[in-house]
This record gives C-alpha cells, structure tokens and sequence, in this order.
C-alpha cells in the first residue's frame, strides 16, 4: 500500500513540472511579446516617417522646380510632373491678382504630403537718363557736374559755367488742363478685361475737350495678369460716327513694366502736343499687340461720365459696347502745357554759359555752349554770342517718370509682408539687419552705424541718414537693386552712404512719395545710390555723389556730382534673394 501511494505522488510532480513549465512559457511569451511588440511598432511608425518625410521633400523639390523656371525666365505650365528616385510629384500653378500660387503633392506609399508657395512678381524698372526732372525743371551751379544725360519735362538752368557732359533735353511741360476726370470710388465698381481675345483684344475711351489746347497726357487705373502680357501702344484718335477713327494723331507707349497685378495709376506721356479743339470728340485707343487667353489687362470702371463712353474691339476693326454698357474708364486726361528751355546763367551773361558736351534739345536755348547741335526753335547768346538755332527738329516730347505709383503700391506691399515695427526705429553704431519691413515712424541712422537691407524697406515718416551712417544692401541681393521707400521727408548729410550688395547691377533706390519742397535734401556724400522724389523738389549741395536722379524738380549745387552707370538701364528691383519672383509663403497644406 504505501509503495502504491509513492509511486502515485511521483506521477503528480511530473504533471506539476509541465505544468509549471508551461505556466512559464506562457509567462516568458507574454513578457517577450510586451519586449518586442512596442520595438516592432516604434520600427513600423519609423519607416512609415521615413516614408512620410520622403513625400514631403519630394513635395518641396517640386516647387523647388518650378521657382527654378520662374526666376530663369523657363516655360512654366499649370500642371508640372517632376521624378525623382522612381517617384513622381504633380505641382499645379494657378495665377492670382499679385503673383502665382504653387501647389505641390507628393505621394509615397500611399502618405500623402502637400507644400504651396505664393509668389508675387518682382519690378524691372529702367533709369535712361542720369537726371531726369518734371515740369518743375533741373537748376545746377557752383560746380556740380553731371556726366550722363539730362532730360527735363520744364526747363534746365545752369549758372557760372557747369557742365553736362552728355546731351541736354528740356521738353514743353506737362498740362495744366483736366480734359477728363474719373477716379472714384477708390475701388472701381467694373473691371473691364482687354487684351484676351481678338474681340477685346483693344480698349477705348472717348473724351470731349472744352477749349482749345494741346493734347499732353493721361493717367489710367490698370492692372495685369501675373503673366506678362507686353506693352501697350496708346493711341489718340478722332471720333469717327461714336467710335475711334482709324488715323492716329499721337501715339506713346505703356510700359508694362509700370503695370503691377494690382490695380494702380500709371501715367502715359504723348508731348507731340497735337492740338485739339474746343467741342470736339476724341478717343483714347489702348492697342494691345495681339490677344492671349492668359495675359491681358484689366482697367477700372464705372457708368458713364463722358459723351460716347468706352469701347472693346480692335483698332482699325470693329468696336462693340462694354459689358455693361455705357462704362467709362478709371482714367484723367490732361492738356495744355509750358514751354521748355535750356539756359546757361540765368540767362545774362555768355561768358559763363551753360556747356553741354553733346547735343541740346529744347523749344529756346540761350547762353548754352554746345559741343554738338543746339535743336531749336528760338535761341540767343549761344557758341560765343551767336543766337544759332537748328531747327530740323520739332520740340522734345515729355518723357515718363521710370517709376508708377502703381510700383510704388507693390513694393509697400512686399514691405508689410514681412511685418510692421510701430514707432520710430534709430539705428546707431550697434547696426542692425531688417526688411521687408513697414515702419510706422521715422528711421534714423547715425553714429557709424551700418543699417542691412535683406528686403523692401517703408517708412511712413521721414528718414535721416547722418553722422557716418550707412545703408546697405545684404549680399543675397546679388545683381538685384533693393526699395528703401519713405513717405515723409528724405534728409542724407554728414557722409551718410549707401550702397549695393557689393555685385555690379546691384543699387539702392532711395524714394519719396512726398511733394513738398523739402521732399529729398541730400549732402556730405552719399554713394552709389539712385535718388527718387516724382512728387516734390530733390536739392543736392556740399560735395555728394550719387549714379542718377528722378524728381519733380531737381537743384544740384555745391559740387554735387552725378555719375551715370550704363546699368541702370535695365535693372532688376527685389525684396529678397529670389530674383524676379518674392516668395510670398511657403507652407505645408491639408
């Protein structure tokens, strides 16, 4: 008996050992499993990261891509594939009212990521003459030289014998007379497009004048599309039975340049100062080039103001009514004007002329010493006392501005895209780096301190550059010129300077909107900038430099000295590194 029940207890603690066994298999499974199980997840969302990081990047180099083609000037279509690893990235570009918005999605793996850019179009702007004055004219003494061409929409008056060392322009003067005027509402209640079919590929506006006079300029509300759709020829024309007429009496043309994507005033000047007569109707003809479904131009209207209204059709075709009818255009149209001349020392003495190297051009010159031709119509005391006039040239014609208000409009944009500073900002021998910025205040930079431009840079009061202080363009400008734009008063002295970004083609442009006398006073050294005040009067005295010039009136005494750089004709205006387009945003979407 008590070997059976031995033999029966060995039996059970077989059967305890399996199944502790097992219990501890079990356990040792469960303890591996909660190991490996979060390692084995943590791999899976790694990869799936991994994987996710490779559409984001593939998503970015796809608009990488099409920034690369906008900034070179390159073919850019509204749909772009780009592969890349044996992946492929669809990006889309549509247009917007101030630029492009590139969308770009990328998809590996079935982990979608989406990046979108906005940009908007950088400026070329073109600066022909070394001065170049409004109807307020250009006055020089005490010996300031420039050495560049002068042109003047008024007159130009030299004293004790200064030299241009260049040709020498002074046209008749803008109007006097408002002929038409539309202008409000500030936002215009009609956007008629011209330019997209041939059945609006033109625009016209008629206008009736009230007294006698001659035709001089306009200014008109435009925008165009973020594509550019190339100049335009602005034609005056006759009526012909409520319509333009065929024959052009006066053509000039509209830069497309001074056309931003947002509505702003461009000004358009004819100075052939044709002669129109009291009761009369005449058309104004916007003739676009040819017709393109994705670059055309839009201008402002609202119900009628003048006599026959406006007109869409082509000129030397057929001409339809707007949609709606009976629209008038956003526009001012000017007539009349003074009479330009070129004269050396007030006028008085021919001892102490005017000496202009190359040719001189005007309706009278007097006392001017010209090494190449005086054009005329009336002149006295000229070459040594002899009045001498060649008349085989009618008067100059006025000349544009290089800068648009509308410009202006974009690059105060570009500025507050990057931020506003409230109050005024001082800047001293620390230095500091800004832009794009708005400052709601004065800037002020003095004490040797060095102020970097790295974008568009507006001040809404006054800016004073003294005591040393510079102002200069960050070198990712590269050959790009950068906008320090004010609307309060301008005043360089004590050495203040400017310069570019340390390339060639790469300037500061200094700007005022304001219109007083005291607009831009410059002296004691300024640079290689280019000085612009269109709405007021720039004095330069004491010894400054600067490449060229841009104002309203223009008075340059004290050994002020402009010279010329050949590349400021063709310039490329930018708020940052990005060439002809400013990255606007760039984010990653839903």
């Amino acid at each position: 008996m008590t070997k059976y029940i031995s033999k029966l207890n060995k039996a059970d603690a077989g059967q305890v050992m399996i199944v502790v066994a097992i219990i501890f298999v079990a356990i040792a499974s469960t303890v591996v499993f909660s190991i490996t199980s979060p390692v084995v997840a943590q791999i899976k969302n790694a990869n799936r990261t991994d994987i996710s990081k490779q559409s984001y990047f593939l998503a970015e180099a796809g608009v990488e891509d099409v920034m690369y083609r906008l900034k070179n000037n390159m073919e850019v279509s509204s749909s772009e594939t780009l592969s890349l690893n044996g992946e492929t990235v669809e990006t889309t570009v549509s247009d917007t009212l101030d630029g492009k918005t590139i969308t770009s999605e990328a998809d590996v793996g079935n982990l979608v990521r989406k990046v979108q850019t906005r940009v908007i179009l950088g400026t070329g702007v073109s600066f022909s003459y070394a001065i170049q004055a409004g109807t307020g004219g250009f006055d020089i003494s005490g010996g300031s030289s420039v050495s560049g061409n002068v042109y003047a929409n008024g007159s130009i008056i030299g004293h004790s014998g200064v030299t241009i060392d260049g040709n020498a322009t002074a046209a008749n003067g803008s109007a006097l007379i408002v002929a038409y005027q539309n202008e409000t509402p500030s936002t215009p209640t009609h956007n008629v497009i011209f330019g997209n079919t041939n059945s609006t590929q033109d625009f016209a506006q008629s206008f009736e004048v009230t007294q006698d006079a001659p035709f001089n300029k306009i200014s008109v509300y435009l925008r165009r599309t973020s594509s550019n759709p190339g100049n335009l020829t602005v034609r005056l024309v006759e009526d012909n039975s409520g319509q333009p007429s065929n024959t052009t009496l006066d053509s000039a043309t509209l830069s497309s340049g001074s056309v931003t994507t947002l509505y702003g005033w461009v000004d358009v000047v004819f100075g052939s100062y044709v002669p129109l007569e009291a009761g009369e109707t005449y058309w104004i003809v916007f003739d676009d080039s040819s017709s393109h479904a994705s670059r055309y131009y839009t201008i402002g209207a609202n119900t009628a103001v003048a006599d026959q209204g406006a007109k869409i059709g082509q000129y030397n075709g057929s001409w339809n009514n707007t949609s709606p009818s009976g629209l008038d255009a956003y526009m001012r149209i000017d007539i009349g004007g003074i009479t330009g001349k070129i004269e050396g020392n007030g006028g008085s003495q021919w001892w102490q002329p005017l000496n202009v190297t190359g040719d001189s051009w005007a309706s009278e010159i007097n006392y001017t010493n010209t090494s190449g031709t005086n054009y005329c119509q009336t002149g006295n005391g000229n070459a040594g006392g002899v009045p001498y006039c060649d008349t085989s040239r009618a008067d100059p014609p006025a000349q544009n501005f290089p800068i648009s208000d509308a410009n202006i409009d974009a690059w105060k944009l570009e500025a507050e895209s990057g931020g506003v500073h409230s109050g005024n900002l001082n800047v001293n021998w620390e230095g500091d780096t800004i832009g794009p910025i708005k400052i709601d205040g004065d800037l002020t930079v003095n004490g040797g301190g060095t102020l970097t431009l790295t974008g568009t840079v507006w001040v809404t009061g006054d800016i004073n550059v003294s005591g040393g202080g510079r102002m200069v363009l960050h070198s990712s400008y590269g050959a790009s010129s950068g906008i320090i734009l004010a609307d309060g008063e301008v005043s360089i002295t004590g050495n203040g300077q400017f310069a570019g970004s340390g390339q060639a083609g790469s300037y500061p442009l200094l700007i005022t909107t304001n219109n007083g006398e005291d607009a831009l006073y410059i002296s004691g050294g300024s640079g290689a900038v280019v000085l612009i005040a269109q709405n007021g009067t720039l004095t330069m005295n004491g010894g400054t430099s600067a490449r060229a010039m841009s104002a309203q009136q223009i008075n340059i005494s004290g050994g002020g000295q402009i010279n010329y750089d050949s590349g400021l004709v063709d310039i490329t205006l930018s708020s940052s590194p990005s060439g002809g387009w400013n990255i606007q945003s760039w984010d990653e979407v839903e």
